[in-house]
């Protein structure tokens, strides 16, 4: 016996069952686990095996492979969260892993034990192989080189191969709850009856797989792809070729095609000899010949073989469905149009591939194919080919490794997720801090690349961040959960979308998708110039809730004042920009609104980040930990900071593709606060507490736009938009802070910092001055709208 996992070389039944009970405690990560797969597809190519074999293990286990799969066989990457369906339910559902899945595999098909492994991986079960005596190690090689890309190690715990045993199957049957069973029709059943029906029983028996060409087509076109579909694998998968039925076709023209199929056999042998046979599979090609030359005699029948044993035809103008020997031996026979379902039908149950090479009739005889039980029909020639996510034997393989679970209990009225109610398993970051010139440095994988917005439009360099449609709607949904979270009511709000769009600025399409995501009524008018107009829409069609920019929104109200307040706004929810706590005084004071809270955080690089709940005041947001994960390092070194000190927000994307977002500095500062949230939620909390990007150089001194916030807030109580521009006049930089209220003195400003009053008195390097404005006089992003905090045009 050979136990992988544990290198045991006797396992007795208690055994086992430890091993058993110690990987189920086990809870493998969906996304770590595609991660290893992906650095396994890799290296396995440098495994001393058959080049087609490894290539197919390496391509099934690759990560666009393996995502591609779960998205189309599972519904998404996110199908093991346990989560409502909709924002209206209260009953959250998921796919969950079945436990322990016994699989029994056959020896005549290299790689299969493996990858029947990798499928019940990827439905996070345990798993035991029971392997045949004649399998070769293949599949031992495979999982120590899986095992040793494994970071977590949790793989190997969740894995027991058994090549031999002193154990009964009955006993291996007993530590499972489903038994994966491959093999023909007689030991399938046998099996079956040693499983009790209280466990899952998955069959995957043999199959059968035949070729349909017509007489319009070109005989030396198909009988070049029908060779290459028999030398492939030998015929040893199920969907390799065993009869090649010719359509309205007699005997001589079956003879002609056979004689153009043993010239490419033979030319195809030449470079790819035939394994060898054992006296078995020999003495049944014997038979079969001798039978069909006896009984050439009497009927039309012929066998045309091989001078070196390394294939056969069998011609018959009998049309029954029969099974070939395999080892690269097809029957060619005649069938009609007419005849197709009669005759494969009877075998519907073990129908699978047709390689298909037609003329005009494709359509109508596809048709007639599926309704005689093909599951599966292919051009011929990529017989053996297949996609990810293609279903295996006309089902999902993955849902029958997986079952469906529920929770339905009334304090989940408010979550959307049950993990916002555990507490997140984090790695360890390592590798280098990203910077924004790092992000974008990166190549994204142009094949993923499907969507794209603006990034950078408020400073700095504009680029352009790539999305795939995959990550992108993901992180949507992240954003949806957060504004559900922060009070948007699918059930009964009304909601219009007032951000900006245009120019590929991701405000509006994004919310509109969020929106969407909520299924809440929505009104998408964007930051639309006409405000008469959206103020009218939003008076009219009694709209309740609006999200968009700060500043638009502001600008809305106090130019349509009147109208405003006859509609019936109560929420707001804004991203973006600061939101002043005069400001919002106002709106509800003037206005009637009850609730104005952060629809977002996030950026257009890294995706939504944070989400406020209904406890949330001023910067404080939960952690988006579902496809985010944050570190807060010291401002002057990468290391974490202290409890209550702030720090760099540094985020590592966990559901981007196109682009690795691993450890960014979005430029951003914040502390963590390690208060329990009254709202039930373990999503970690941090306060947003600015940029430290806002640190800038003018008149030699370092000045920081969060000091002049604070200063203003605290000598001023001016909590309100204010926007600082410089310039240089004659050698020496010139300071210009903008504001509305204009108690604001200069005197008192410049007295009250220091480093501003040394600049300007002392070193005499700086001119210092207030502008006083309107909102709307300040300069705001001519691509998303936002107020720019700095503008430096000494480089502009």
């Amino acid at each position: 016996m050979k136990i992988l996992a544990k290198n045991l070389e006797v396992i007795s039944k208690d055994q086992l069952e430890a091993l058993v009970e110690e990987s189920l405690e086990l809870e493998l990560s969906l996304s770590d686990l595609i991660s290893t797969l992906d650095d396994f597809s890799k290296k396995v190519l440098e495994l001393d095996y058959d080049r087609e074999l490894l290539n197919e293990v390496s391509k099934f286990c690759s990560k666009e492979e393996i995502e591609n799969k779960v998205n189309v066989e599972l519904g998404s990457l996110d199908s093991f969260s346990l989560k409502k369906e909709d924002f209206s339910s209260v009953a959250m559902e998921s796919f969950y892993p079945l436990g322990v899945v016994l699989h029994i595999t056959p020896s005549n098909s290299p790689g299969l034990s493996f990858l029947a492994m990798v499928e019940s991986l990827l439905g996070l079960n345990t798993n035991i192989v029971k392997v045949s005596r004649r399998d070769s190690d293949e599949i031992f090689d495979f999982c120590n080189l899986l095992f040793e890309c494994d970071q977590s190690g949790k793989i190997k715990d969740k894995t027991i191969i058994l090549k031999s045993s002193d154990l009964e199957l009955s006993e291996l049957i007993n530590v499972s709850d489903a038994v994966s069973c491959w093999g023909g029709d007689s030991s399938i059943e046998t099996i079956r009856q040693s499983v009790p029906v209280s466990k899952r029983f998955i069959p995957w028996g043999h199959k059968i797989s035949f070729s349909l060409i017509s007489r319009s087509v070109s005989y030396i076109e198909s009988a070049k792809k029908l060779a290459e579909d028999i030398v492939k694998f030998d015929q040893q998968a199920c969907s390799a070729p065993q009869i090649c039925y010719l359509l309205d076709a007699n005997f001589e023209t079956l003879k002609e095609f056979s004689g153009v199929l043993s010239k490419e056999l033979d030319r195809l042998s030449e470079s790819k000899q035939l394994a060898t046979l054992d006296i078995q599979e020999q003495a049944e090609l014997t038979n079969i010949k001798e039978l069909l030359n006896l009984e050439s005699l009497f009927n039309e029948k012929m066998v045309l073989e091989s001078n070196t044993n390394s294939w056969r035809i069998y011609i018959e103008m009998d049309s029954t469905f029969k099974a070939s020997p395999l080892k690269r031996s097809i029957w060619v026979k005649p069938i009609t149009k007419n005849s197709l379902i009669p005759i494969l039908r009877q075998h519907r149950s073990h129908l699978q591939t047709a390689g298909i090479l037609l003329g005009e009739e494709f359509s109508d005889i596809t048709k007639q194919l599926y309704k005689a039980g093909v599951v599966r029909v292919r051009e011929l020639g990529t017989m053996q080919d297949s996609y990810s996510g293609e279903p295996h034997d006309g089902e999902q393989a993955l849902r029958r490794f997986v079952k469906r679970i529920s929770l339905d209990v009334p304090q989940l009225k408010t979550k959307y997720r049950f993990s916002e109610l555990a507490l997140e398993q984090r790695a360890k970051r390592v590798s280098k801090v990203m910077t924004k010139e790092d992000f974008q440095a990166l190549v994204p994988k142009h094949e993923l690349a499907h969507l794209f917005f603006r990034s950078g439009g408020s400073s700095g360099k504009t680029a352009i961040s790539p999305f795939s449609y995959n990550a992108y709607h993901t992180q949507m949904q992240a954003a949806a959960e957060g504004l559900y979270a922060a009070g948007l009511d699918p059930m009964s709000d009304r909601v219009a979308n007032l951000f900006f769009g245009g120019g590929l600025y991701g405000g509006f399409l994004s919310f509109y998708t969020i929106l969407e995501k909520l299924k809440v009524v929505q009104y998408p008018l964007a930051a639309y110039e006409d405000k008469c107009f959206v103020a009218s829409i939003l008076a009219e069609c009694e709209v309740n809730t609006i999200v968009g920019m700060p500043s638009y929104i502001i600008e809305l109200y106090e130019s349509q004042k009147e109208l405003l307040k006859k509609s019936k706004i109560k929420k707001i929810f804004f991203g973006g920009e600061h939101f002043g706590k005069k400001q919002r005084q106002w709106l509800c004071d003037e206005f009637g609104v009850e609730l104005i809270r952060s629809a977002s955080y996030g950026s257009v690089d890294a995706g939504p980040l944070g989400f406020q709940c209904e406890y949330s005041e001023g910067g404080i947001h939960h952690l988006n930990e579902s496809i985010q994960d944050l570190e807060i390092l010291k401002v002057d070194s990468d290391e974490a900071v202290e409890s209550g000190e702030i720090g760099r927000l540094v985020f590592t994307s966990k559901a981007r593709d196109c682009v690795d977002i691993e450890r960014y500095d979005l430029g951003d500062l914040g502390r963590w606060i390690t208060d329990t949230c009254p709202c039930g939620r373990k999503n970690r909390k941090f306060e947003l507490l600015g940029r430290h990007g806002d640190i800038f150089r003018a008149g030699g001194t370092f000045f920081n736009f969060l000091k002049f916030q604070k200063l203003l807030l605290d000598e001023f109580e001016y909590d309100d938009s204010f926007q600082i521009v410089i310039t240089n006049n004659n050698s020496k930089d010139h300071l210009l802070l903008r504001v509305v209220d204009k108690k604001i003195t200069n005197s008192l400003v410049v007295e009250k910092y220091r480093d501003l009053k040394e600049a300007i008195e002392v070193e005499k390097m700086l001119l210092f001055d207030i502008d006083y404005t309107s909102h709307e006089g300040m300069d705001h992003s001519s691509n998303s709208g936002k107020l720019l905090r700095v503008i430096d045009k000494r480089i502009i």
